[in-house]
């Protein structure tokens, strides 16, 4: 899909070296359980199965970390977001539709319950991987969209550059 001339582009991630750490730990773990004859039964586990499916759960659930991201593009013609994979296709707000686009500082559990994809209704909801700054939607027909940015300074200088701050 062509977004025309992109000024400001943020790709967040949700998967971090944490996590890693925790799939090797696992991974080291069904390893000895299935090399050295007895260590499962150690654990109150005779069958070196359940460990390896706990693992493989574990495992999934972290490829899905892996792929999960929340991408901002910011054109001359609007903004694109989306949170793959739960949208696959960019969501398009054109500048014409917006009465509101400013960056600000957001309290994610009291406002929206947390990070991901939260909110209080369909009309005001939130985009956020982590942290507590956001570029702040609203459209001409009231609907809200707080979308989180790991990059608040970079993205109100492309803001103010292109004359697209609103208050």
């Amino acid at each position: 899909m062509d977004h025309g001339v992109v000024l400001f582009s943020e790709k967040q991630g949700l998967f971090k070296l944490g996590m890693l750490s925790i799939i090797g730990v696992l991974i080291l773990l069904t390893v000895i359980f299935i090399a050295v004859p007895g260590a499962a039964s150690k654990f109150n586990s005779t069958e070196p199965g359940a460990l390896i499916s706990v693992t493989s759960a574990f495992a999934i659930s972290s490829l899905f970390f892996l792929i999960t991201k929340l991408e901002t593009l910011v054109c001359e013609e609007g903004i694109y977001v989306r949170f793959f994979p739960f949208q696959i296709k960019f969501r398009f707000f054109g500048w014409d539709r917006l009465t509101k686009c400013h960056v600000r500082k957001f309290r994610p559990i009291i406002e929206f319950g947390g990070w991901g994809i939260k909110g209080r209704s369909k009309k005001n909801y939130s985009l956020t991987v982590s942290g507590n700054q956001g570029l702040q939607l609203e459209t001409v027909d009231g609907n809200r969209l707080l979308i989180g940015t790991q990059q608040p300074e970079e993205l109100m200088a492309t803001l103010n550059a292109i004359d697209k701050v609103m208050q």
